[in-house]
């Protein structure tokens, strides 16, 4: 039996991360695609809606160009935050991989990964 799917049906498919981050961008423009608290207990949350995302992503991604860390493997060294999500999708925007680490690793364990990974550039959180 042959039944429809209404979610398939308004489905996209994406040749790559930027051009569905833009999409999303436009279609959803001021729609809240995340909300988070900058620390637990604050009361106001931070939301961020699919244009400013976009623009973000976009930004940070161009920022990345300028770099040279296009094409090559981007180490991501982090928790998990909205910074972490903003990066992720600006690295595979621009075409280079992502190897994401975590900072729970003893440091001999993230430079052997690293190494093994023929990681070009790293990026991670201050603290």
């Amino acid at each position: 039996m042959n039944r429809p799917y209404p979610l398939y049906e308004q489905s996209r498919e994406y040749e790559n991360m930027r051009e569905m981050v833009a999409d999303c961008g436009a279609r959803f423009a001021d729609r809240v695609a995340f909300s988070y608290r900058t620390r637990p207990f604050d009361e106001q949350k931070v939301t961020v809606t699919f244009r400013e995302f976009a623009r973000q992503v976009e930004a940070l991604g161009t920022e990345m160009l300028a770099r040279g860390m296009a094409q090559g493997h981007v180490c991501l060294i982090g928790k998990l935050s909205y910074g972490w999500i903003l990066t992720y999708f600006a690295t595979l925007s621009i075409g280079a991989v992502l190897v994401p680490l975590d900072p729970e690793w003893t440091a001999d364990d993230l430079a052997a990964t690293a190494r093994t990974a023929e990681v070009s550039a790293l990026v991670c959180e201050g603290g």
